[in-house]
């Protein structure tokens, strides 16, 4: 199983307070089944749209998409990265991944996780990549 949120960085956000404090955190995970962890810090903007399923709720509010249907895209995703069997995951990938996976499922809601993951430095970005979503889309 993966965390894909998990705060064992000593002295990192609200982490571990010290290096013996992470390590018992991680063997208290490995003892609960989690083999693969991805160390995500809020100060870490790649991943900070995707905190299990709040980023994809965010993107997908006011849309007609199920919560049924973004625990699917998540257990998808969970289970390419447990296929390749990596011990650590890019956080920057699994965005890639959920970017993937909207695009798909829905053009608004690719978007506006795109604009967040992303991180758009002014309104010419963020059309260009309305512009190539419509140009697939047409």
């Amino acid at each position: 199983m993966i965390d894909l949120h998990g705060h064992y960085l000593p002295g990192v956000d609200d982490g571990a307070g010290d290096d013996e404090t992470s390590l018992a955190m991680l063997r208290l995970a490995e003892a609960d089944g989690i083999d693969t962890v991805v160390v995500t810090p809020h100060c870490c903007s790649a991943m900070s749209a995707f905190k299990d399923l709040d980023g994809l709720r965010k993107a997908c509010q006011k849309r007609d998409i199920s919560i049924d249907k973004l625990e699917e895209i998540t257990d998808r995703i969970e289970r390419s990265l447990l296929e390749k069997g990596a011990k650590e995951i890019p956080s920057t990938e699994i965005g890639e991944r959920v970017m993937m996976e909207l695009h798909e499922l829905d053009a608004v809601a690719y978007v506006r996780f795109a604009s967040v993951y992303r991180s758009f430095k002014d309104i010419t970005d963020f059309m260009e990549e309305v512009k190539s979503v419509l140009n697939k889309k047409g």
